[in-house]
């Protein structure tokens, strides 16, 4: 092990060590185990790899100082310290001096911390990513951290693993692999990055770099199909801006938007646009830039770096004292050219942040807007405008056009086509703003063209070489905008001569009033304080004149650009709620400065079209949308409202009320969706502000074992709630039985829409019956039966709030498995996670037990019956809660054990993998065990066993295959490249909504071809038939139910992360959001849904009574033919009185 003396620091690519030692060697060795605080002037220890290559694998500082160095150290030391050094602060502020303390405490750290560090930029990454602003900045810092985590390629230091690996391979593999996690911590942070742009390149640079000269000499690495190597190559093989140029300004051109022409000390001429510049560089600057990766003279990063710089060139002198001697305007003069206004437009824009630039781009729009719509059009402010913007506008198909605002969510992906598009790109933006400012010019009028000439050139400029923008019947929105321009501007030629306008015979005033009352074709007005639309809207063969009139005196003569202006354009059309979805969105429009809200508009007519407007919730949810001048939440207030609206629709009278199947379904995916919400928002606010403050983020040792602890005491504390909540509505906690209610007359029918309401003793036409008989409504005679409503009332809470706690109770139950399953323990492999389901499952069946102990016993007996005792009906909802969550969570965890052995990666307690992408192995796989747990399914079934366990078995393995079912479609959905390409994979709310609806069509088409099968079913298959049909769709109501309840939960997260710099305000708005749609959703969910399930099961025994009752018959008399008859009639009355029956 050589001692060394530490002569120089160098910083490239991540810092290396000059070391030289007593007998004279010198050694450049990289800063890898080196703690931060190394100097010059260090005496240092390190050991060579075994191919004598200089590799640095436990650098150590002995002294600060030492007492006698070599003559080589001294001499080495002493030249250095002769030489001018930064001060402190700014050495300690370099970038290769972070990413430097950045590989030593990684290095320094043990596996346990290293993995700490690493889960903490996986969390603070994915906030990152998911926030509704990408925060660049962030991003970037992140990067350059994570990079000097990273080892080389194939060397020995990148075999290091987690304390969860216990064997240690030669390439680094494996599930519990630390680089595996680092590269996909970089592979995610550099695939929402544009290392394209200058700025963003820049921030990134040290850890860019670094991350090269890592691969230097790796090549094999990179030539086979393995994801590691094919995304570091797709990311990092991009063009990169090379050295910086020092260059002097010898000329100053501002045709088409102006350029600068440069001299090197070496007397080479660049020819650069003026495009980041900064307005104030004038001839005799001294500026940097850097070129294109493909060597094109492109400034991307002008710079001025002082007023006046010392000539260091011959042929520099010559060229400034060449343009000196020539007579220049004066500065009030040139600083009131066309061209330099328009070249400090350039700058000011593309010098502005995201936000910035589209605070400027809504203001020009608003100032268009109200020159638009005035009484009077003034050319002059329009011309004016026009050349202020012209200079925001980039080249069709340049990197720069692919900027979009801070409101747009989804990651940039190097991969995109050439053409901006999004919903939030600026330029889409900045083109509409252009193309209606040209519309309302007439270029043919030399007046005009000449106060626009400046800006009309610039854009024909930038329309130079991109022909292939302006051929074809290419239908994106940006070929479509460049088109126009290039319409509006080549189609009307420059005059050729000053053209005069001839002068009006008429008065001023006639002029005036003939201007005030005529309508625009093209252009929408407010005159004499009323609002008339364009004549595109006029026509329109839906509407009249007078339905839009609006008039607007209370607002100064301009249509309401506020939300009250939606809620008025709402009231006032038609005189109604705007049932169409034209009307809204034209509402929409004219009550906002742009026209970028048709979508949103759309879906909330669709929302509120049904005639149920869905309450103030959705009326406030979609204003406070629009209000916010930005549409960034778009998507989840839509979902959002959807959401609550779809609690309301549920209206008895529809023809989904008499399919069984259909509304089982829905009646399980309200409770999944309302429980997982609540209790995620609770269990998010207990882990932060008390278990993490108390055990930490990242628990180990002891600090783990009580988190787990502390998990499965919170599961006992809900089933215990879940317990209570069933024993208060079933009235068992009382005294005797439940009080009688007073059984009254209903109709029923299922096909009228006062189905269930009371009718009068008065009109029942047949009194002597005492069950059913038939009332005249009206003039028609109808169905009646005897019911007590009030105690069918007190079932349906009982049952609606035994479901929504047992659900609750069983994703406590999966958070304090998923914390078993991550344990040092049994994170091993995925043998030790499927133990941890087996100690989960005696754990649960000896709560079970004990439970069953503490509960008093009654009569058994059907909870569904009218007769059945409140300790009986406790009983029985109790059971039938505990077995809801034991099937929840354990085929939960189940499913878990069993990807783990799939993929090698054990996956989050939510189920997620970041930064990992699945091939079609891995799906198919997980497919097949979908399939071999609906087989399962069936074979349970069909072998007759009964009890409690062989019910626990059939729901956790039809809910087994439900959530194989989900999470195989997720990463299929996440892997395809149409949908990444598009970006609207799962990792974004779009995509969530697409999964959703998908898994939504499916399970609704297998549910109807079950339903048919089981209507086929006949004798004694009817009812093995019914079992099978009703655990599967059990496990499609999970399947169902999670996917929208992650898209919700997406939604909301999205909605609140207004407040992600403050996590009280964040997790206040997340529980306030949650109780909101427990709210709004609960009691329509109780009132409709699960009154019709406590319908359909009645009709359900009703039904089986008559099979009975048809059997006896049949044993009685074989020769009956009227037994399929009566099977059929679904309105039977029960065993107990055959002859009504008969």
């Amino acid at each position: 092990m050589p001692t060394g003396f530490v002569c120089q620091l160098h910083y490239q690519g991540g810092g290396s060590l000059l070391c030289q030692t007593s007998t004279g060697d010198s050694w450049q060795l990289p800063f890898a185990h080196a703690p931060p605080h190394v100097r010059i002037g260090h005496a240092v220890s390190f050991s060579l790899a075994a191919d004598r290559a200089g590799l640095a694998v436990d650098l150590e500082v002995i002294q600060e100082k030492t007492a006698k160095p070599s003559a080589h150290a001294e001499k080495g030391l002493r030249s250095i310290q002769e030489k001018a050094a930064k001060p402190a602060s700014s050495f300690a502020k370099q970038p290769t001096r972070k990413l430097q303390r950045s590989i030593a405490r990684f290095y320094n750290a043990d596996l346990e911390e290293r993995l700490q560090m690493i889960e903490a930029a996986e969390s603070f990454l994915s906030d990152l990513l998911n926030a509704v602003e990408l925060d660049g900045d962030a991003i970037c810092k992140l990067l350059c951290r994570s990079a000097g985590w990273l080892h080389a390629p194939g060397s020995f230091e990148a075999k290091h693993v987690a304390a969860t690996e216990v064997a240690e391979v030669s390439q680094p593999s494996g599930p519990s692999d630390l680089q595996r996690r680092v590269r996909g911590l970089l592979i995610s942070a550099l695939n929402s990055l544009d290392l394209r742009d200058i700025t963003t390149y820049q921030a990134v640079d040290t850890a860019v770099l670094h991350i090269l000269q890592l691969m230097q000499g790796k090549e094999t690495l990179f030539c086979v199909s393995g994801k590691f190597n094919f995304d570091f190559a797709l990311w990092l093989n991009l063009p990169r801006p090379q050295q910086v140029i020092m260059s002097f300004v010898c000329q100053l051109h501002y045709h088409g938007g102006g350029s600068l022409l440069c001299q090197t000390s070496t007397g080479d001429s660049w020819q650069l646009p003026f495009a980041h510049a900064p307005p104030h560089v004038r001839i005799g600057h001294t500026v940097s830039f850097s070129l294109a990766g493909d060597g094109t003279d492109l400034a991307v990063d002008l710079e001025v770096i002082k007023e006046k710089a010392a000539i260091s060139s011959a042929t520099v002198e010559v060229g400034l004292r060449s343009i000196q001697e020539k007579a220049a305007k004066p500065a009030s003069s040139f600083a009131k050219q066309p061209t330099r206004k328009l070249q400090r437009s350039i700058a000011r824009f593309h010098n502005a942040d995201l936000e910035e630039r589209l605070q400027m781009i809504e203001a020009a729009e608003s100032l268009l807007s109200d020159l638009l719509n005035a009484v009077e059009l003034d050319g002059d402010a329009i011309c004016k405008l026009l050349c202020r913007c012209a200079g925001w506008l980039h080249a069709p198909g340049s990197f720069e056009a692919k900027h979009v605002a801070a409101r747009e969510v989804a990651v940039i992906e190097t991969a995109t086509v050439s053409q901006p598009s999004g919903p939030s790109d600026l330029q889409r933006l900045v083109r509409c703003l252009l193309i209606s400012a040209l519309g309302s010019l007439d270029l043919s009028d030399i007046t005009t063209y000449q106060a626009v000439e400046t800006a009309v050139v610039y854009i024909l400029q930038l329309m130079q070489g991109k022909d292939i923008f302006f051929s074809g019947n290419g239908k994106s929105l940006a070929m479509r905008q460049w088109r126009q321009l290039r319409e509006l501007l080549v189609s009307e030629t420059a005059p050729s001569g000053p053209a005069k306008r001839k002068a009006s015979i008429e008065a001023p005033a006639v002029l005036q009033d003939k201007a005030a009352r005529r309508v625009s074709r093209d252009r929408s007005a407010a005159i004499d304080g009323v609002y008339r639309p364009n004549e595109r809207v006029r026509s329109l063969a839906w509407t009249t004149l007078n339905s839009w009139i609006f008039v607007t005196t209370n607002v100064e003569g301009r249509c309401a650009k506020n939300a009250a202006g939606v809620k008025f354009a709402l009231t006032t059309a038609n005189g109604n709620y705007a049932r169409s979805a034209v009307g809204v969105a034209f509402a929409s429009t004219i009550a906002k400065d742009r026209c970028a809200k048709i979508v949103v508009a759309v879906a909330f007519a669709r929302t509120i079209a049904s005639g149920l407007f869905a309450g103030s919730v959705v009326a406030a949810a979609f204003a406070l949308t629009i209000a916010n001048g930005r549409i960034a939440r778009s998507a989840a207030a839509v979902v959002f409202a959807l959401t609550i609206a779809d609690g309301h629709s549920c209206n008895p009278v529809e023809d989904w009320l008499k399919e069984g199947s259909m509304n089982m379904n829905r009646h399980s995916d309200f409770a999944d969706l309302q429980a997982v919400l609540i209790f995620s928002a609770a269990d998010e606010v207990l882990l932060t502000f008390v278990l993490n403050p108390v055990l930490g983020e990242f628990p180990r040792g002891w600090r783990q074992v009580g988190h787990v602890v502390v998990e499965y005491f919170l599961f006992v504390c809900w089933l215990l709630a879940a317990e209570v909540m069933i024993a208060c509505f079933a009235r068992a906690l009382c005294a005797g039985d439940r009080p009688e209610g007073q059984k009254q007359w209903v109709i029923h029918d299922t096909l009228r829409g006062d189905h269930g309401n009371p009718v009068a003793e008065s009109s029942i036409v047949f009194r002597h019956t005492r069950e059913k008989s038939v009332a005249k409504i009206g003039q028609l005679e109808v169905f009646v039966t005897v019911e007590d409503l009030e105690r069918q009332a007190s079932e349906r809470r009982t049952k609606c709030w035994s479901m929504l706690f047992a659900h609750m109770a069983g994703f406590a139950m999966i958070s304090a498995g998923g914390d078993l399953q991550h344990s040092e323990f049994f994170r091993e492999n995925w043998i030790f996670s499927l133990l941890s389901v087996v100690l989960n499952v005696l754990f649960l069946l000896l709560i079970f037990w004990i439970s069953a102990r503490l509960r008093p016993r009654g009569d058994e007996s059907d909870a569904d019956s009218e007769e059945a005792a409140p300790v009986d009906l406790w009983n029985n909802h109790a059971i039938e809660a505990e077995d809801e969550l034991f099937c929840l969570a354990i085929s939960f965890l189940l499913v878990q054990a069993l990807r783990f052995q799939v993929t090698g990666i054990l996956p989050t307690k939510a189920g997620l993998e970041p930064g990992e992408n699945f091939g079609a192995r891995e799906i198919w796989t997980v497919y097949g065990e979908a399939v071999l747990f609906a087989v399962a399914t069936v074979a349970v079934v069909l072998s007759g066993r009964t009890g409690r366990l062989a019910d626990l078995l059939r729901g956790t393995l039809s809910m087994s295959f439900a959530w194989c079912l989900l999470f195989a479609s997720r990463w299929m959905f996440e892997s395809w490249p149409l949908l990444v390409r598009l970006r609207i994979s799962p990792f974004s709310i779009e995509g969530r909504l697409i999964l959703s609806l998908f898994l939504s069509a499916f399970a609704c088409s297998v549910i109807i071809v079950l339903d048919q099968i089981e209507d086929a079913a006949t004798g004694d298959d009817r009812r093995v038939t019914h079992k099978i049909v009703k655990n599967i769709v059990t496990g499609l109501s999970i399947l169902v139910g999670f996917t929208w309840e992650t898209t919700m939960d997406g939604c909301t997260e999205a909605v609140v992360s207004i407040t992600h710099g403050h996590e009280r305000r964040r997790l206040v708005s997340k529980l306030i959001g949650c109780f909101i749609i427990l709210l709004v959703v609960l009691p329509a969910w109780r009132r409709y849904i699960l009154h019709t399930v406590f319908k359909l099961m009645k009709y359900k025994k009703d039904q089986r009574a008559a099979w009975k009752l048809a059997e006896k018959l049949q044993k009685l008399d074989p020769k009956s033919q009227d037994v399929h008859g009566f099977e059929s009639d679904s309105s039977t009355e029960s065993v107990a009185e055959p002859e009504l029956t008969c």
